[in-house]
């Protein structure tokens, strides 16, 4: 049931790497994305060097598009590639130094039986561009596109001192208690390379603001945490799900 419910709001619910990668990139069409079974866990962020108190959990993995490559030689052919490694936090304005989480935040992976296929150092380390290769078959055109996981994270009584870092309607304020909350993504580059023999008009690749329509906004209540998805509150209070 839970199944057919997210594929009648546009995409699957899977669980784990092995079904998300199987889903996303196992059949002879990509799939653009799905939602992700996932546990949620309570730590800290830093923001402009205050740690805040913070509820994660993963939400979404969808396939980034990286680059379009033209192959002309036959035979086997390795392509280099400009992707992504490290951690990015969407739309946000400040500077890298502005923002750090700790590398122990993995722990929401282990308990989502989720693989970067990286150490937790490199894959919560602030984003940067990172050279892979592939091997494809010659003689053709290909797309190539990254798995990435994406998070959602409530950041408590945070909006009215940090909201102002990012961008005008890409974060969420909830109310609780007298204090407003903020709710905001951010995403992981896996190691997950792929590349896709271009033979007709591909699908649009989701966007950021896509992925942040849907998730905060049309399959999320933030006002009463159901939807889609929904952030697991005894976590706050479980000595296991903390780091």
């Amino acid at each position: 049931m839970q199944e057919e419910v997210h594929e009648a709001i546009g995409f699957p619910l899977k669980s784990g790497s092995y079904e998300i990668e199987r889903y996303l990139i196992g059949d002879r069409n990509f799939n653009r994305g799905c939602w992700v079974s996932g546990q949620s866990i309570y730590g800290e962020v830093s923001f402009k060097g205050r740690k805040w108190p913070t509820i994660s959990r993963p939400v979404f993995a969808y396939l980034n598009y990286v680059d379009t490559r033209v192959i002309q030689a036959t035979g086997d052919q390795n392509i280099e590639v400009s992707a992504a490694q490290g951690h990015h936090l969407w739309f946000f304005k400040g500077t890298a130094k502005d923002c750090s989480v700790a590398p122990a935040i993995d722990q929401v992976n282990a308990f989502s039986n989720l693989q970067t296929g990286m150490d937790s150092e490199q894959a919560w380390a602030p984003a940067r561009p990172q050279k892979q290769s592939l091997l494809v078959p010659g003689s053709a055109t290909y797309l190539v596109y990254q798995v990435a996981l994406v998070y959602a994270h409530r950041v408590f009584a945070a909006a009215d001192t940090i909201g102002g870092l990012f961008s005008s309607n890409h974060a969420c304020v909830v109310s609780t208690g007298g204090k407003n909350d903020l709710i905001l993504l951010s995403s992981v580059a896996t190691s997950r390379l792929c590349a896709r023999e271009q033979v007709h008009e591909p699908d649009q690749p989701l966007s950021r603001d896509d992925l942040f329509k849907l998730i905060l906004l049309d399959k999320y209540s933030a006002a009463v945490n159901a939807g889609a998805w929904s952030f697991d509150m005894d976590a706050i209070d479980d000595p296991r799900k903390r780091y």
